[in-house]
Formats: structure tokens, sequence, C-alpha cells
């Protein structure tokens, strides 16, 4: 969690930064970085509402999501079930894009 804190992980908006990628975009166009894919990617959206079930909350905010216990606990679950934002999702997405 503390990676997406400060923003270093295998997402493209900040390996588009490193020069390591040609594009910051997620396959839905929008650009790609932690609020994106936590948040509001349509791709997700059936993952985030177990995310807000979880929470027995309404809407999702970066900051909750982040820094506090329940949050950081519901965000693992999400990321486990969605695999992003790890070596192995970048490493297989990397054989797709070539």
């Amino acid at each position: 969690m503390n990676l997406l804190k400060i923003r270093y992980s295998y997402l493209k908006s900040y390996l588009y930064l490193l020069g390591h990628t040609s594009t910051n975009k997620y396959i839905c166009g929008a650009k790609e970085t932690p609020e994106h894919l936590l948040l509001s990617c349509s791709l997700f959206s059936l993952a985030r509402i177990k995310l807000k079930d979880k929470l027995a909350i309404n809407y999702l905010l970066f900051p909750l999501l982040l820094n506090t216990t329940p949050g950081i606990e519901a965000s693992i679950a999400y990321l486990s079930e969605t695999k992003i934002c790890t070596r192995k999702y970048h490493l297989a997405r990397e054989l797709v894009d070539d």
C-alpha cells in the first residue's frame, strides 16, 4: 500500500515518466493511476462494489482506502481480486503489449 501512496508502482503513469512505456493510458483510455484503478475505472466496477460493501459505505475516497486499517484491508482484498498493481500483472501486460 505504501507504494501506491508514494506513486511508485507498475502502473503506466509511473512507468511512462521513467520512459519504460510509450503511453500512460490504461486499456479503458484513461490515465492509469492508482486513483483511477481504485476509484473509477469501469472495468473494475464489480470489484469496487464489493469494496464498498466490505467498508459499508456508498462512496470511496483515496485517503480512506490507504490511511485507515479497514480501508487498507479492503484495498488489499480489491487488489488481490483484480490483480492490478502487481509485478505479475505488469509482466503479463508486457507480453500482450508486444
